[in-house]
């Protein structure tokens, strides 16, 4: 009686087997099945070729209660001598030794990743360096019109503009208020609206003309000397003697 073949022409018995062989771990009949499915092995044959292995010797069976569970034969296995065993295991020693090493390289590749992420590419960089450049040139041109700082004005200088604006100001908002106050009572005794009498008799308002007195930088009398910050002095009390 000929044995059946596998998808690659094998008989399935040497599939089985070498399968078990090189997984070298129990397994179900079903796990077999499963893990088999591209050699096309249904379970029948599964379980003809583990028959067929347990009567040859090589592979043991463990029932436990309901469940049987198939494993390689460990009989044709050559245990290592001790002097082996202590090689593999200084070996194992040395590997775990290497090992941690490795991960710890490798976290620290992983935070230099992580901080290259938030660094600014090569094509960024120049970007940024030719844009700070460009306003370096824009700043310098100022700079060099502002001169050698010879031509400054001294801050007494200052202060005399200063005054200057604020009186212009106070004076622009006192004539606007007056200018205000006259055309209200005009306009209120002819029963008429203060922009329409104003647009009649010729006044310019200055939201007309697009003027504003806040537009005017901020200003304030110079020749007030400020209060100095902080608490008073203490009064010193003579002690008597």
């Amino acid at each position: 009686m000929s044995k059946k073949k596998g998808a690659d022409g094998k008989d399935e018995e040497k599939i089985v087997l070498e399968y078990m062989e090189t997984q070298n771990r129990p397994f179900s009949v079903q796990n077999i099945v499963d893990a088999l499915q591209k050699e096309n092995i249904k379970k029948a044959a599964v379980e003809r070729a583990l028959a067929s292995c347990l009567a040859a010797e090589t592979v043991v069976a463990k029932e436990y209660g309901k469940a049987k569970v198939y494993m390689c034969s460990q009989s044709g296995i050559e245990l290592p001598s001790p002097e082996e065993m202590a090689e593999m295991d200084a070996n194992i020693s040395t590997l775990g030794a290497r090992l941690k090493e490795l991960d710890a390289e490798a976290q620290e590749i992983m935070a230099l990743n992580q901080a290259l992420k938030v660094e600014l590419t090569e094509e960024q960089a120049a970007e940024k360096v030719a844009e700070n450049e460009k306003l370096i040139a824009t700043m310098q041109e100022k700079l060099e019109k502002l001169g050698d700082g010879s031509n400054l004005i001294s801050r007494e200088e200052m202060e005399k503009i200063e005054l200057k604006l604020f009186k212009a100001k106070a004076e622009w908002k006192k004539r606007k208020r007056l200018a205000n106050d006259v055309v209200d009572q005009i306009s209120e005794g002819m029963n008429k609206k203060p922009k329409l009498l104003a647009q009649e008799i010729g006044l310019e308002l200055d939201e007309e003309i697009g003027v504003s007195i806040d537009n005017l930088p901020a200003a304030s009398d110079p020749t007030k000397k400020r209060k100095p910050l902080g608490r008073p002095p203490l009064p010193v009390i003579a002690r008597a003697l």
